[in-house]
């Protein structure tokens, strides 16, 4: 038992570092499940100079009535160095912004111009469907969307970046924040079947502002990584006005329980599934990729499909014939029950009833903190007040969970980076400061191994497999029990294990135990034959007193 013991806190101890470097090299990023609150896509300067995706795509309503004009409107701290915050987007800046000129002098914006680089990213923000049902017969939910959509965006500035290539930084993925951008905002209602859906534009300029002055192309890592974290703030703010306006809201769930944002109740199932035909419309096609492939898509493999069944743009329908469409998608009888809806939202609205009592902020940023460090050594700040905000949907201020996040007890802040910092536990520090002191305790412990295999010697391709080589051959002839080694993606850390697991049984260990964290791990690990790959947790479960003679962690 006291072995097994051991054994928990050293891979604690491994998995806590894991955690970190994989953390600080690929973050945390993208939006759960079905939620698709933000989505962003990246639009290159490869067609002409942008003409026909502003006047195509944003400039008429998104996918309809081509004489129906949407002026969009100039947003972001740094529009105010172009001159140009809340003013109207032209035609012709956004133009010469997508040609990478400076809209004021003409003059080159940023250093490098490659023509097929990207120019902006357009991060469009969706409602619930709820909201943009009884948006059609309440206006206060557009406003209440918009004023979320600029909550989401404030946060999302924060993670603009710049790469740093001056110096020892020149080949390195090294970045600074800069907390400014520019961006093209423009407010649609319709999706491209006509259904109501509530949806906000905001298309980034690719440019940045350095401390010196200087402009230069956004570092846009950081971003796609806080984007469920801009996505939830969104959420949370959009939750606030439904309930401000007088509506009460209920949480969403996913088939295992997890909350994926809220509807707006008393809005029925079958009016939301009956006005997202273009969200089933995709769901169908990653059915069909699914059941063709035998795996989920990835999000790059998503986004192709969104594009391919994306119809031809209803150029003949007018903004009112558009509107008549949608409400003819309602029963009379629901109609006026949208109506009423409406009427005794507002009413209650001007009374403001009081909520009822909720633990306070410090004590559900516990709740969470306690949840997520079950299975993380350190986690950014972006990605606890993601999930705090998608449990208490509508609850809190996002400025008070701000405050609140630096009083939890036993809660570490790690200090950097100085935007999104990393943060742990105490008592996650404790049990790594506990398994640093027993490696280093137990080096020299183990008697001499001796294998009489030569790591790739059937290796059939004609790579280099020196570094992989001098790997398993220190591990090998190590006396110290426990070691770990890194590798960037496509370094070949699986073969790596392959062959080391090959000298270990060649010198007569046959108890070896593959184990990695997460169930996507084991699978990967099973697909390269590891055949009997098991998750942490399992292996614990299953192997109760038995000891290994040999566990290989793959993270």
């Amino acid at each position: 038992m006291k072995n097994q013991f051991f054994l928990k806190k050293f891979l604690f101890s491994v998995q806590s570092a894991l955690d970190f470097f994989a953390i600080a090299d690929y973050g945390i990023s993208g939006v759960c499940g079905k939620e698709f609150l933000f989505t962003a896509a990246k639009i290159k300067a490869t067609h002409g100079k942008g003409t026909d995706f502003y006047r195509q795509h944003l400039a008429s309503n998104d996918y309809y009535s081509e004489h129906d004009r949407v002026d969009g409107h100039w947003r972001g701290t740094l529009a105010s160095a172009f001159g140009l915050s809340g003013s109207v987007v032209s035609q012709e800046a956004f133009s010469l912004f997508q040609q990478n000129l400076n809209p004021v002098s003409g003059q080159k914006l940023t250093p490098r111009n490659n023509p097929h680089s990207v120019r902006f990213y357009d991060f469009q923000c969706s409602a619930q469907k709820s909201v943009s049902v009884l948006s059609l017969f309440d206006s206060r939910l557009v406003e209440a969307h918009r004023k979320a959509v600029e909550s989401g965006m404030k946060e999302l500035e924060r993670f603009a970046a710049v790469r740093i290539r001056k110096g020892d930084n020149f080949a390195t993925k090294n970045f600074a924040y800069t907390g400014k951008f520019i961006y093209a905002q423009y407010h649609h209602d319709t999706s491209r079947l006509l259904d109501p859906q509530l949806h906000t534009h905001n298309v980034i300029v690719n440019v940045t502002q350095e401390s010196d002055g200087s402009f230069k192309a956004l570092d846009a890592t950081e971003m796609y990584r806080a984007i469920r974290y801009a996505g939830k703030s969104y959420q949370n703010a959009l939750a606030q006005e439904c309930i401000r306006l007088g509506y009460e809201i209920e949480m969403k769930r996913s088939d295992k329980g997890e909350i994926t944002g809220f509807e707006i109740r008393g809005v029925p199932e079958d009016v939301l599934r009956r006005c997202s035909r273009r969200r089933e419309q995709i769901d169908r096609e990653i059915e069909k990729f699914v059941a063709t492939k035998g795996r989920q898509p990835t999000p790059d493999e998503v986004k192709l499909m969104t594009l391919l069944t994306r119809g031809r743009k209803m150029l003949e329908k007018t903004t009112d014939q558009v509107t008549a469409f949608k409400m003819s998608l309602f029963t009379e009888e629901e109609r006026s029950n949208f109506r009423s809806m409406a009427s005794e939202a507002e009413q209650l609205s001007f009374l403001m009833p009081p909520r009822p009592g909720r633990k306070t902020p410090e004590q559900q940023i516990q709740k969470v903190v306690e949840q997520l460090f079950e299975r993380n050594g350190v986690l950014h700040w972006d990605a606890i007040l993601a999930e705090v905000q998608n449990q208490n949907l509508g609850e809190f201020e996002l400025e008070t969970l701000h405050a609140a996040i630096e009083k939890i007890p036993g809660l570490v802040n790690l200090g950097k980076p100085a935007v999104n910092p990393y943060f742990t536990t105490e008592e996650n520090i404790e049990r790594e400061n506990y398994c640093i002191d027993i490696v280093n305790k137990t080096k020299g412990v183990c008697n001499d191994f001796a294998s009489d295999y030569i790591p790739f010697s059937e290796a059939e391709d004609t790579f280099d497999h020196s570094a992989q080589i001098e790997v398993i051959n220190q591990i090998v002839q190590s006396k110290d029990p426990f070691a770990v080694f890194r590798g960037v993606a496509g370094a070949g850390k699986t073969s790596t294990l392959q062959e080391l697991c090959k000298c270990l049984k060649k010198g007569g260990v046959n108890n070896i135990h593959v184990v990695a964290p997460t169930n996507s791990a084991v699978d990967v690990l099973r697909s390269e034959n590891f055949e009997s790959a098991q998750t942490v947790a399992m292996f614990f479960t299953e192997q109760g007193q038995a000891a290994a003679e040999r566990l290989v962690s793959d993270h």
